[in-house]
């Protein structure tokens, strides 16, 4: 006979959604759930979610993917985690949270960050190897220093979000150096907390969690949270990592020479290099949360497919309408936390459908515009993300910008990454590296069609050049304190 197969869940909780899927020891989903998550925009620049809601979410997601496993949850070896970054979650001594996790889209802290720069830049380029950022959880925090310090007060710990998720499932308290260094906290030269930086922010050193291993086991999954989540009581639990090194995980985007997109609420770029580390070309801050927007304020359809099926009824370049996907500042490839997201070229003759096409066209422009800033000889880029579920983006950003777009068998590709940590802490793979190696296959290609690289190449220009123009008006807008 022979050995039982192994299994491994993989738990994502992203900005706009939660994921939990059930994978086998070889990279094949066996089950899976996924749900809408809150996301609060109080005030045009900021963002916020609830802590207390993720973990109910990701509760139900986990509960469902287990139900629909269908095999005794005993089956499943161990459970990875991943998160979104940069959206700090504070707990009081009862282990509740004091406040709303300010999200790393949120562009509240831009005086703050500012001042860390001028007074303090020089000790975190020597310290954390980067400037303060209005997207890292250092400006975020002294944000709530200075305008919510009563709350910061009742604080005793301080964590990020997969982290919190962990804390619910087993009770540790702790976080990896990768989520760690997207703080803008970390001594990346010695792999802890800088006193110095914790302190310039409003925290202590004891309010800040301990740096572990990704693949190391933390603990084991409670009765309580057993109940609640339908996994089987002692289940063991890793540390887990954020979604950008899950997503590079479960894509295999270390491979020299890779030109892999993830195309999900944000966007980003990466080139695998031959050293290991993959080279990271541009993020966006907005992608499919675009789309989120304009199905919410529009009224529009309750699923995406049918958001998207609107779009195909409008011909390529949207009857001359721009899309500017700049909706929560910008990111890639030159940060602009002003930045704000327009239409251009509208007329009466322009529908919803058009409306639709644009807004993927315009993410697609904004992809090829941070890949002109880098030279980039990949033949073809590998997709992964849940936008990549849309044959006709996949075909909008091939022909934008000339390029095959692959995508990836497994399009979640972080919750892939997660489990491939728990399978290391669980002793089914070697390590991290070899699983991905072994589980990351690509899919179907997308060829572009030469004569749209044409059209889309001239609208490209257009596109770029309204773009410039625009972003002379970018610090212009009311801001969220103004009458």
């Amino acid at each position: 006979m022979g050995a039982t197969p192994t299994y491994l869940l993989g738990v994502d909780l992203g900005t706009s959604a939660c994921k939990a899927v059930v994978f086998d020891s070889v990279g094949e989903a066996r089950a899976g759930a996924e749900a809408e998550l809150e996301v609060l925009h109080p005030r045009p620049t900021w963002a916020v979610a609830n802590p207390e809601h993720w973990w109910e979410t990701a509760a139900r997601v986990i509960r469902e993917a287990v139900s629909q496993f269908g095999l005794p949850p005993s089956r499943i070896a161990a459970v990875g985690l991943t998160g979104l970054m940069h959206a700090p979650v504070l707990l009081d001594e009862n282990g509740a949270s004091v406040a709303q996790a300010i999200l790393w889209m949120d562009q509240r802290c831009r005086s703050q960050c500012a001042r860390l720069q001028t007074e303090h830049g020089d000790a975190f380029r020597q310290v954390t190897g980067g400037s303060p950022s209005t997207t890292a959880s250092a400006g975020k925090l002294l944000w709530l220093a200075e305008n919510a310090a009563d709350t910061v007060k009742r604080a005793r710990r301080f964590m990020l979000p997969k982290d919190y998720l962990r804390y619910r499932l087993c009770g540790d308290w702790a976080t990896d150096p990768g989520d760690g260094a997207g703080t803008g906290l970390m001594d990346r030269q010695r792999n802890e907390w800088s006193a110095e930086l914790v302190a310039l922010v409003g925290l202590s050193l004891d309010m800040m969690p301990p740096l572990r291993p990704s693949t190391e086991v933390r603990g084991a999954v409670t009765e309580e949270a057993a109940s609640q989540c339908g996994l089987a009581e002692g289940t063991p639990v890793v540390c887990g990592s954020n979604d950008v090194s899950c997503t590079v995980q479960g894509a295999n985007a270390r491979r020299p020479g890779q030109l892999t997109l993830y195309l999900g609420t944000a966007a980003w770029l990466c080139l695998g290099q031959a050293h290991g580390r993959p080279l990271f070309l541009g993020f966006a801050a907005t992608s499919a949360s675009c789309l989120k927007w304009w199905r919410q304020a529009s009224g529009g359809p309750a699923s995406y497919d049918e958001l998207l099926n609107q779009a195909a009824d409008s011909p390529p370049g949207a009857g001359g309408l721009l899309f500017f996907p700049h909706l929560m500042g910008e990111r890639g490839p030159v940060p602009d936390p002003q930045a704000r997201g327009a239409f251009a070229g509208l007329t009466l003759a322009h529908r919803g459908s058009d409306m639709v096409r644009a807004i993927l066209e315009g993410v697609g422009h904004h992809l090829r515009q941070m890949l002109g800033a880098h030279e980039v000889t990949a033949d073809e880029i590998f997709a992964v993300g849940g936008g990549a579920r849309s044959p006709l983006w996949l075909q909008i950003i091939a022909d934008i910008t000339g390029r095959p777009v692959r995508r990836a068998r497994v399009l979640e590709s972080a919750a892939l990454g997660a489990a491939m940590l728990g399978g290391v802490g669980a002793g089914v793979f070697p390590s991290a590296d070899e699983a991905s190696s072994r589980l990351v296959r690509p899919g179907d290609l997308t060829a572009p069609r030469k004569a749209l690289v044409t059209r889309y190449g001239r609208l490209h220009q257009l596109w770029q050049q309204v773009d410039a123009a625009l972003q002379r008006f970018h610090g212009e807008f009311p801001e969220e304190d103004e009458p």
